[in-house]
C-alpha cells in the first residue's frame, strides 16, 4: 500500500511517517501537495479503463462505505460531470479532507491544523467556487447539505459557520 501511494503521490517511502487509523488500517502522513497530486492523477486516470475508475465509480455508487455525502447531485460549472458526479471526495483523520474532480483532472487537499472537522465542508466548498468549479447555485446547496449546523438541544439555530476569504 505504501509504495502505491508512494507513487500515486510522488513522495519518498522513507520520509512518510506511518501511523494506524481509527479503522486499524495503515495511514500515511503526507504533505499536503502530494495528497492534492495524488488526487490529480486519480482524476486524471478516471477516463482510462482499469482499476482507478472502478474505484471512483464504486466511490460514487456507494458513499455510504466510504463515511462520504452522495455528491451526485452537486454539478461542476458549465460542465457535463463524468462518471455521474461532478468530484469523489475523501474525509482523512484529523481534519484531513482531499478531492478529484475527473472531468478536470484536479486534485485538492486540505488539512485543518488543529484536527476539528467542522470547517472541512466550508472550506472545500468555498475553495471550489472561488475557482470557478462550481456556481452560486451548488455552492448552496453545499452549504445545506454538507456544512455543520450549530444548533442548541432543541434544534433551533445558535450559529453559523462563515468564511473570511
Amino acid at each position: 500500500m505504501l509504495a502505491v501511494v508512494c507513487e500515486w503521490c510522488a513522495v519518498d517511502a522513507d520520509s512518510v511517517p506511518l501511523a494506524v487509523d481509527g479503522c486499524s488500517a495503515p495511514t500515511f502522513s503526507l504533505p499536503v501537495y502530494n495528497m492534492a497530486l495524488g488526487f490529480a492523477r486519480l482524476a486524471r486516470a478516471a477516463a482510462d479503463p482499469g482499476p482507478v475508475a472502478r474505484l471512483l465509480r464504486s466511490m460514487i455508487g456507494h458513499p455510504d462505505h466510504t463515511g462520504e455525502p452522495d455528491m451526485r447531485g452537486f454539478a461542476l460549472a458549465g460542465k457535463t460531470a463524468p462518471l455521474a458526479a461532478a468530484f469523489v471526495t475523501k474525509l482523512g483523520a484529523n481534519g484531513v479532507h482531499c478531492a478529484a474532480v475527473p472531468g478536470m483532472g484536479l486534485g485538492f487537499a486540505m488539512k485543518v491544523a488543529d484536527g476539528a472537522s467542522a470547517p472541512r465542508w466550508p472550506v472545500l466548498t468555498r475553495a471550489f467556487e472561488l475557482a470557478g468549479l462550481i456556481d452560486g447555485k451548488t455552492a448552496a446547496a453545499m452549504r445545506e447539505r454538507l456544512w455543520p449546523r450549530i444548533e442548541t438541544r432543541r434544534g433551533e439555530q445558535a450559529g453559523e459557520l462563515r468564511l473570511e476569504f
